[in-house]
């Protein structure tokens, strides 16, 4: 799926570089590899990504979705959004765990802070950086 995605972003960014680029997202998260593939293209290419919320946007979803271009996040009423540190594990021998572990800090220490959206107040980095520190659920119902 990650895949389609890169490919989709990089065809609309060669089709009409000036033309936004809506991106809607419902899922429920998966593979950090996939979804770091999703945002470093969504940085690369030249149009704006608005990125909106239909129904869940969970772990690597919420960082996609808040991941779009700055002021251009979106939330249906009806949507939820829950985003926690990234998790992961490791196996292996000590040299192995090691690495996995940097690996991983890597993607945490890009991760943070993220500001999700919200269609009645502008969350800011450093107020709500303790929501980040463990599992942080966002809804409008």
């Amino acid at each position: 799926m990650a895949n389609i995605i890169v490919a989709q972003l990089l065809y609309l960014d060669v089709v009409d570089p000036q033309k936004d680029i809506v991106m809607y997202v419902n899922s429920p998260g998966g593979s950090v590899t996939a979804g770091m593939a999703i945002f470093d293209v969504m940085r690369h290419i030249r149009p704006d990504v608005s990125t909106v919320c239909v129904g869940l946007a969970a772990s690597m979803g919420a960082f996609l979705l808040s991941a779009g271009t700055k002021g251009k996040w979106y939330s249906l009423p009806n949507s939820r959004v829950m985003i926690h540190q990234p998790l992961c594990g490791a196996e292996g021998g000590q040299t192995d765990i090691d690495i996995q572990v940097k690996s991983y800090s890597i993607y945490h220490e890009r991760s943070e802070p993220v500001d999700p959206p919200s269609p009645t107040r502008q969350f800011n980095p450093k107020t709500a950086a303790p929501f980040f520190k463990e599992i942080f659920y966002v809804s409008y119902l």
